[in-house]
This record gives structure tokens, sequence and C-alpha cells, in this order.
């Protein structure tokens, strides 16, 4: 096989790998299913082990796809989730732990590693200019499956709360096999420990364009997580249903889970031309302070007319998946990309976390308002660090790279 037939196989396996990456069939019912199996408390319990290990396994993962490889990690997530459905499917207290283990062993090894892994391959072949626009076709075709998958797993629940893990089953295994046909692109022969590394990755934190990229995904994981944290009981409050209907928490969550994927796999079609146009920094500022007015809302008025703020946070979450990576990737050796990538990803995670403590309270109107006033909080952190001179001379200068 000639070095362009491996890239156009390899191009052709990642599309398909990241429509059943996004295939989420139980995205909408899990926690209704976790309810069912063992409770709610226990069901918290299961959650917090799940997130737990992400934290865990975040940066070791990346460092493990930037050093033994990306196809490798990417197997580790598929099988990994081969074995996490199958224990969902087997119930109980026990097997449930583990599943929730292996979700998150396939979250960690699968963060940063699926973008870097097609830009390497891009970049192989000399046509790394190509990353936005191709990733971002492909993000659309992961977040349409999410959309569908979304309202098909809500359906099937109505029948059997073990059903969308029936269908995520399969499309794990799908998944594996589109692994199975990826080949490892080239790759630098450094070799370092896993402390030099991190040293590394300290030193490009203080690069001025990198250390606003790392801020601002911080600042998107908390306004991302703060709307879509608080979206379905927000959404109860509006439709005046009760807390207690199952079957009409699946479909309702179900419809929500879709929308706002659509409208993220709906608006990559605009959003690379913006970024050519107004320039990435533009771009991500406008779409975080849109994401903050959507918690604004949320505290002020309790109405229909807030949804279409609620769910347009689908665009910032696409929008950053495709261009913090070719941001972090055109400026980082190929052995750190996916570290590095780990742990914006971990400081976004560790931030959130605490911010749930801040915001945490006995009745929503309450943490609906203290949740707006971290969402202003972080949004003007993100506007007030990108006007710094260095970082702006830097965003102007990636615009007329790209």
């Amino acid at each position: 096989m000639t070095s362009g037939e491996r890239t156009e196989a390899n191009l052709r396996a990642y599309a398909i790998h990241q429509r059943v990456v996004g295939s989420l069939f139980w995205l909408p019912t899990v926690l209704l299913y976790l309810i069912d199996q063992v409770g709610l408390t226990q069901a918290l319990q299961l959650g917090a082990l799940y997130y737990l290990t992400v934290v865990v396994l975040e940066v070791p993962s990346g460092w493990f796809s930037d050093h033994v490889g990306r196809v490798a990690a990417l197997r580790v997530t598929a099988v990994a989730w081969v074995g996490c459905h199958v224990l969902f499917l087997v119930g109980g207290l026990g097997p449930i732990a583990g599943a929730q283990v292996l979700l998150a062993v396939g979250y960690a090894f699968l963060s940063g590693t699926d973008s870097t892994f097609h830009f390497d391959v891009l970049d192989a072949d000399g046509r790394s200019s190509e990353f936005e626009s191709r990733e971002a076709r492909v993000r659309t075709g992961l977040l349409y499956a999410t959309a569908v998958t979304a309202i098909v797993g809500g359906c099937l629940a109505l029948v059997d709360l073990r059903l969308p893990f029936v269908a995520a089953l399969l499309a794990a295994a799908v998944q594996l096999g589109a692994t199975v046909g990826m080949s490892e692109p080239p790759r630098s022969a450094r070799q370092a420990s896993f402390a030099a590394d991190l040293r590394s990755i300290a030193g490009h934190l203080r690069r001025p364009l990198l250390a606003w990229v790392t801020i601002y995904v911080v600042v998107e994981v908390v306004l991302i997580h703060l709307v879509s944290e608080l979206a379905p009981p927000y959404l109860v409050m509006v439709l005046e249903r009760p807390t207690d209907d199952p079957a009409g928490a699946a479909v309702i969550a179900g419809l929500l889970a879709a929308t706002v994927a659509a409208i993220g796999g709906l608006s990559l079609r605009y959003t690379e031309s913006a970024r050519q146009r107004f320039g990435v920094g533009a771009v991500l500022l406008a779409l975080a302070s849109v994401t903050a007015a959507a918690s604004v809302a949320m505290a002020l008025f309790v109405s229909f007319f807030v949804l279409p703020l609620v769910v347009s946070r689908g665009v910032q979450m696409a929008a950053t998946q495709v261009m913090v990576p070719g941001i972090i990737s055109r400026r980082v050796e190929q052995h750190h990309r996916a570290t590095m990538l780990s742990v914006t990803s971990l400081l976004g995670r560790c931030t959130y976390a605490m911010v749930l403590l801040v915001i945490a309270a006995e009745h929503l109107p309450r943490v609906l308002d203290t949740a707006a006033m971290v969402a202003v909080v972080a949004a003007l952190l993100a506007v007030v660090t990108a006007i710094r001179p260095s970082v702006a001379a830097e965003l102007r200068a990636d615009q007329d790279a790209t």
C-alpha cells in the first residue's frame, strides 16, 4: 500500500470511527437505568466513580497516545467500550461499577487522541492545512449521529431501559472494527519519561497563545457543563412536568440531547468560514459569550424563549473541538500533542468540580443564580486574557497563516 493509499484508508476509517463514537444511544436514559438498577444514591456514587476515573487517567492516557501510538489508544477505547456495555447489560451494583470504570477508560484514551490522529495522518501527507475543514466535516457526522441515536435511544428505553445499551454495544463493535482498519501515522522516535514530558508541557503553558487556549478550554468546560447539567431540571420547570415520569423524562431528555447535537453539527458548516473571516479568537469568544448568556437567561426567566439559547451551547462545544486541536497541534511537537490536550481537559474538569461546590444549593433558582454569576466571570476571564497584546498578536498571526 502506498503512502497516499494508507492516508486515504486512515481517513475513511477515522470518519467511520467518529460516527460510531457519536452513537450514544444511552445518553438520555443512562441515569434512569442506574436509578432503576441501584437506586438514586448509588447511581450518583457511580457517577462520581466514572468522573474520578476519567480525572485519574486523563493525562496518563494522553502520554500513552503520544508515546505508544494513536491507534493503540483508540483500540483501548473500543475494547473498553465493548466490555463496558456488556457489563451495563448484566446489571447490578458490581457490574455497573465496572462498566462505569471502563466507560471512563474509553473516554480518557479517546480524549485528545482522535483529533491528533487525524492531524498526524494529514501532516504526514503534507496536508495539515486541511485539518480544520476536514475535522469540521467529521465532527458534523459525529454530532448528527449523536442527535439521531439520542432520539432512537429515548424511544428504545420506552420498551426496555436496557435496549439503548444493546444498540451501543453494536456500535462499539463497529468502532473496534474501524480501529483494526487504521495504521499508525509516522511518529518521531523521541522517547522521554512521563515527568520530563510534563515539564515540557509546563513550558508550553507559559507561551502566551497556548496559555490563553488553556484558559479558554477551562472556561468552555465550565460554561458548557453549567448549561448542560442544569438544562434538564430547567426544562422540567418550563414544561411544568412531574419529575417522577420516567417515560416522559426519557423522551424529553432524548429530544434535548438530539437538538443540541444537531445544532452543533449544523453550525460546523459555518464556523470554518467564520474562523477564516474573523479569526479563531473572535469566534471562540463570541460563542463563549452566547453560552454565558444562556446561563444568565436561565436564572432570570422561566420561559420557552430561553430554550434556543440553552441548546445553542452545542455550537461552542462543536467549534472548540475543531479549533483548539488545530491551534495546539500546529504549535506543539507530535510527541506532546495528546498530552497537552489532556492537560487542558483535566484542568477544565477540575475547575468545574470546584464550581459545583460553589453553586451547590437546595433550591434550583438559587443554583441558577449562582451559576449565572460564575458564567459571567468565566466569560470575562476569557475576553480579558485574549486582549493581552502578546495573545492578540498571535491570534492575528494565526488568522493570517490559515
